[in-house]
């Protein structure tokens, strides 16, 4: 969702400034800060040259216009896919007899997972 979130907010401040009446140089410096998605930046260098901060200013406006009209994307209704690769559940662990059930997370850094101890409940029984 994020990553075409702002490409479609770029072609519509592509197409905003393209349907304003504006000089051409003036909307080539405008397409540059969308193109490298410059527009919240102080200085910016087109061609070794530092682009007018007012043009600046007018890139982060519309942009700011553009990203409100829309509804940001959420994920509210993503849910995590936790199968066998993530989490395993494993009986009794070596050299642990006051637990029933270990679960082994795996983590961030290869090789290297999480044991987490579980002790069965009565009812469970």
């Amino acid at each position: 969702m994020l990553n075409s979130f702002l490409p479609n907010r770029q072609k519509e401040f592509v197409r905003i400034v393209y349907h304003f009446n504006l000089s051409e140089e003036l909307k080539i410096k405008l397409f540059y800060i969308n193109k490298y998605k410059k527009w919240f930046r102080k200085e910016v260098k087109m061609q070794g040259e530092l682009i007018e901060e007012e043009i600046i200013k007018i890139a982060c406006k519309i942009i700011k216009k553009v990203i409100k009209r829309h509804r940001l994307p959420g994920f509210k209704k993503c849910n995590l896919a936790l199968d066998d690769k993530v989490a395993k559940i494993s009986i009794k662990k070596d050299g642990a007899n006051s637990f029933d059930y270990w679960i082994k997370l795996s983590t961030l850094v290869y090789g290297k997972p999480v044991y987490i101890p579980i002790k069965r409940p009565v009812y469970f029984a």
